[in-house]
């Protein structure tokens, strides 16, 4: 396999994990970007966030009433604004933004650019099911 039908790969498999419908294991998806990093290793692909799938901006939804920042620019690791809602830092390259009404889990946002990101709320929903949110 040459280097752009990797990027291609890649691309479409990343693809398919972020709308949800994940069509290879995690592992075997890293194992793509290892070679693509051996065989290229300056390779587009590599820089981009999300392996080259961008997300169209009909998909993007925007952040209720927050901008969500970088962790390199958090400076109150845990906090409650003027609003009653809880900042916090992200852990290890993942930020996803919760949005409850009422008690219940309404929207799941990615941090996108801090002020539109893209819902996950399927994958939240399957993954939160068995946490309780205290009252």
């Amino acid at each position: 396999m040459d280097i752009k039908e990797l990027e291609l790969k890649i691309k479409h498999f990343a693809q398919a994990y972020y709308e949800g419908h994940e069509e290879i294991s995690d592992a075997e998806f890293d194992c793509l970007v290892d070679k693509l990093k051996a065989l290229d290793p300056h390779s587009e692909v590599l820089k981009q966030v999300g392996w080259g799938y961008c997300v169209d901006e009909k998909q993007k939804i925007d952040h209720i009433g927050t901008s969500v920042g970088s962790l390199s620019k958090v400076k109150y690791p845990e906090r409650v604004d003027v609003t009653g809602k809880v900042v916090s830092s992200k852990l290890d390259g993942g930020s996803i933004v919760l949005y409850y009404q009422d008690g219940k889990l309404i929207n799941a946002l990615t941090r996108g650019d801090g002020s539109k990101g893209q819902s996950c709320l399927n994958k939240m929903k399957h993954l939160l099911k068995n946490v309780r949110v205290p009252d």
